[in-house]
């Protein structure tokens, strides 16, 4: 699994995490230091158990 955060041009701008993780419910901090407030871009990448590639984005806004 691999946790990436973007910005709108599509530059990763930190990795929050990545290696495997036992099927379930996980909580990933993000540590926000350094970054601007703004829109960023947050993707979930994973493989199943039977190999099939998931993607999930979703949009989240940094207010500081």
């Amino acid at each position: 699994m691999r946790l990436t955060v973007y910005d709108l041009l599509g530059r990763a701008v930190q990795q929050l995490t990545s290696g495997a993780f036992a099927a379930g419910h996980h909580r990933i901090a993000w540590n926000a230091d350094g970054l601007a407030g703004g829109t960023y871009l947050v993707r979930l990448e994973a493989r199943t158990a039977d190999g099939q590639h998931y993607v999930q984005d979703r949009v989240v806004t940094l207010r500081r």
